[in-house]
């Protein structure tokens, strides 16, 4: 009963916990293991596996057992940013308009104090990997259209199917 209140009270706020993942294989379990010790890191996750595997229950489960949980848990998914305002999107923008500045936040800074899941990282085009590894590194963002940096504090977690390592070689 103390599980089933306790996963109840998660669910309605839309937090999962590593006792919500289901299954008893080697492999899941050392995935669970190796989770549970990057859940206070601030350091990148990347989650790999098959297509239906389990990455985004995984990377919630991250989110709702660390110190942000409570926070905004912002998807981002990779493949369906092709448009020509993807990085908009993305990192917000200061655009002039007629009527004045336009401010869209963004789903990076949605996401401050929280986690940002880049679901199928793979897919996502190569300027927006680039400016991303360049948030990683720096823990800055500037909008589309502004010229001052952005201080923004988040988890980021992103998932793939491909194996990366042969992707950056190519």
């Amino acid at each position: 009963l103390k599980y089933q209140v306790s996963h109840l009270a998660r669910k309605s706020k839309d937090q999962v916990a590593f006792s919500d993942i289901i299954g008893q294989s080697e492999v899941l379990l050392h995935s669970i293991k190796l989770a549970k010790k990057a859940i206070n890191s601030s350091i990148p996750i990347l989650i790999e596996g098959n297509s239906g595997s389990g990455k985004e229950l995984l990377a919630r489960a991250i989110h709702g057992s660390s110190l942000r949980s409570g926070k905004p848990f912002i998807m981002v998914e990779c493949d369906l940013l092709r448009s020509s305002d993807a990085e908009e999107e993305l990192f917000g923008s200061d655009k002039p308009q007629a009527e004045g500045v336009v401010k869209t936040i963004g789903k990076i800074r949605e996401a401050n104090n929280g986690t940002v899941f880049f679901k199928k990282i793979d897919a996502l085009r190569l300027d927006l990997q680039i400016k991303i590894l360049r948030f990683l590194q720096e823990g800055e963002l500037e909008p589309v259209g502004s010229k001052n940096p952005i201080r923004v504090n988040i988890q980021v977690i992103s998932s793939t199917t491909r194996d990366l390592e042969k992707l950056s070689e190519a």
